[in-house]
């Protein structure tokens, strides 16, 4: 996995009884937000080498766009899979379309860049070993609901001068999505 966020710490948790042994890079997550999960940090490197499907929740930033291409797609044993529920910067997708033409990789995509949807013309929406969806995984009725639940309460918190849970700031910005 790249990115261990909270999207990436709740794919976790949501897969926890599929017995799967994660290794992670995320330079900016704290080691101790895996205490008690079946993950390993590993380098970005590391985690390409070892990967037969890669699972891409990163931040979008000036840092990660691109972060897998052609070289880095290169790294990944033949077979594997890519499956993006980040952002499509993140990944060359002229690298990774010939990567899925070749036969090399598969991918999933909820995500792309520069296009999304992705044009109806494009390859990898009728290439075998490529599945394309809509970006929608926070649009449901029950992550809207818990999100205008959260800001509630800490609107309530704010108002009501106690310690807000969920702070976020100007610095932090750069990496959010």
């Amino acid at each position: 996995m790249i990115g261990f966020g909270r999207v990436g710490r709740g794919l976790v948790e949501m897969l926890r009884g599929f017995d799967i042994r994660w290794r992670v890079y995320d330079p900016y997550a704290s080691r101790k937000l895996s205490v008690g999960m079946p993950v390993q940090f590993d380098s970005l490197n590391g985690v390409l080498k070892r990967s037969s499907l890669l699972m891409v929740t990163a931040a979008a930033t000036e840092k990660t766009r691109h972060l897998l291409n052609h070289e880095r797609l290169g790294m990944l044993e033949d077979g594997a899979v890519v499956i993006n529920i980040a952002r499509g910067s993140l990944i060359d997708l002229a690298a990774l379309t010939q990567e899925v033409k070749s036969g090399r990789l598969r991918c999933a995509l909820d995500v792309t860049d520069p296009e999304e949807p992705l044009p109806i013309g494009h390859p990898l929406r009728v290439l075998p070993g490529a599945i394309v969806t809509p970006h929608i995984g926070g649009g449901g009725r029950h992550a809207r609901g818990a999100m205008a639940d959260a800001a509630m309460d800490e609107l309530q918190r704010f108002f009501g001068s106690e310690a807000v849970q969920h702070r976020v700031t100007s610095s932090m910005l750069s990496r959010m999505t």
